[in-house]
């Protein structure tokens, strides 16, 4: 795991997570919030669940350290009811997932591999690419990570569980800093080059919206943070004027809703 992605992923975990669903910890009117007790912690390693089957992760010591530097972090902002277990290992496939039944969120290596073949291609520059691959392996961790709050805390979702989990991704990564556009642009953009050559079946059946969908809805709220800074999005014709327009709103409804489904979960 790279060092430059690890010290940018924790530095997000803190500071987004405070500022932008704080402002939603205040009290409803007439009702008293109590903050629920806290039994758990962000861990790094293999579940006890699976422990019992003799799994042995493929994770190096330097990886180790870098995840546990994220849950240490991740610890200091969220108030857990149990153990969440993170982890990178050999899946046999390119693919990050959250695992309910375990508990745990599990960056598979062969992703990785993945982001640096197709980054590779689209970019010239070895630095350009080598950052689009953190930036897209970053954002797929804050989406895994939001798959396992919803689960944990038992949060309603209205639409695809899938949809709701890349607004949070886009929330935390676009930190207001110009480094958090460019990732939060380049975990889009590695669902737009997904979509090459034909679509089967799968590609409308599946949980996920479409490849170009979910760049489209991501960059649709990273403009709407802040129009005028992003705003040549829209002049290059990234994204469509017709779309930009309710991105502002977009944006507004996704942070509320975020804000308020995890605020009594934070701590103070």
């Amino acid at each position: 795991m790279n060092p430059n992605f690890t010290s940018r992923l924790v530095a997000l975990t803190l500071a987004t997570f405070v500022v932008a669903c704080g402002i939603y910890a205040l009290p409803l009117v007439g009702l008293t919030q109590s903050k629920p007790a806290g039994k758990g912690n962000f861990k790094v390693g293999v579940s006890p669940l699976r422990q019992k089957k003799n799994v042995r992760l493929k994770m190096t010591a330097e990886d180790r350290q870098a995840l546990q530097a994220v849950a240490n972090d991740l610890n200091k902002v969220f108030i857990l009811p149990q153990d969440v277990y993170l982890s990178m290992d050999d899946c046999g496939e390119a693919n990050a997932f959250y695992d309910p039944s375990t508990k745990e969120i599990i960056m598979c290596t062969e992703l990785i591999k993945y982001f640096e073949q197709a980054f590779a291609k689209e970019f010239e520059d070895k630095e350009e690419a080598a950052e689009a691959v953190d930036d897209s392996t970053m954002f797929v961790f804050f989406h895994e990570l939001g798959h396992a709050l919803i689960d944990i805390y038992d949060l309603p979702v209205t639409g695809r569980e899938e949809d709701a989990v890349d607004q949070l991704s886009t929330l935390i990564v676009a930190d207001g800093s110009e480094e958090g556009a460019a990732s939060v642009f380049n975990g889009a953009l590695s669902f737009a080059i997904t979509d090459e050559g034909d679509l089967d079946d799968s590609a409308f059946w599946d949980e996920h919206s479409l490849g170009r969908q979910r760049f489209y809805n991501i960059i649709c709220l990273l403009y709407g943070q802040d129009p005028k800074t992003h705003k040549d999005l829209v002049n290059d014709e990234v994204l469509p004027q017709a779309r930009a327009q309710r991105c502002p709103s977009e944006y507004q409804r996704a942070e509320k809703a975020w804000g308020a489904l995890l605020s009594p979960h934070l701590k103070n």
